[in-house]
């Protein structure tokens, strides 16, 4: 394992500090990239997720082990909302932290990557723009226009969170679509986090319930 991405709950803020801190502390030992995830689908606090990320900016910044996520699935918001959020988290991070790399959620469940990368975030370099997919919900086929769009640009995307099953994270493991997404995504040089290291009864859980 070369990456464990974490998804806070805006709302185990900052309840949830410590479990944060735990984790990077044991990725930092364990030379282990984190993607800390401000995990919040559709509408996020822009005030919040800033004091999160400066805070962890001033425990981390200086390693390269942490990667930021800010908003983990926009959903209707335009891309200008969106792109505004991230600006105001960046402004506040990069005076702490002037390099490490931040994923940029997009529209549509971070599906919408090309919207983004029509008016890239220019205030920063050492970004790149997400994109989500459950291979039997969602055919690499339709959204490959959105990735290729990206990547003609010569701007990167990241997969922070994929699943070969449906899109609620049940459902049957989708073996051909998934190879497909693979197939691609090592084409393109695109890394990947996989959900989900858990151990709860969701198709796309790693760990049986039983597990130690």
């Amino acid at each position: 394992c070369t990456l464990i991405r974490v998804p806070l709950i805006a709302a185990n803020y900052p309840g949830s500090m410590d479990r944060v801190k735990t984790v990077m502390d044991a990725c930092i030992a364990n030379g282990v990239y984190c993607i800390a995830n401000w995990h919040v689908v559709g509408a996020s606090n822009a005030d919040t997720a800033t004091q999160f990320y400066t805070t962890l900016a001033q425990a981390y910044g200086n390693t390269p082990n942490i990667i930021y996520e800010p908003w983990n699935e926009p959903t209707t918001d335009t891309w200008a909302t969106i792109k505004a959020y991230h600006e105001k988290i960046i402004a506040a991070v990069r005076p702490i932290d002037p390099d490490n790399v931040f994923l940029l959620g997009n529209r549509q469940w971070d599906q919408r990557p090309d919207e983004a990368c029509n008016d890239p975030v220019t205030s920063t370099s050492n970004v790149a723009y997400v994109v989500h997919f459950y291979a039997n919900s969602n055919k690499l086929s339709a959204f490959q226009p959105y990735l290729d769009s990206c990547l003609s640009k010569g701007f990167p995307i990241f997969v922070t969170e994929y699943g070969g099953v449906s899109s609620n994270g049940n459902g049957t493991f989708n073996t051909a679509e998934m190879q497909n997404w693979w197939n691609y995504m090592d084409a393109n040089g695109i890394s990947s986090a996989n959900w989900a290291v858990e151990t709860n009864t969701e198709t796309s859980s790693v760990f049986t319930t039983t597990a130690n």
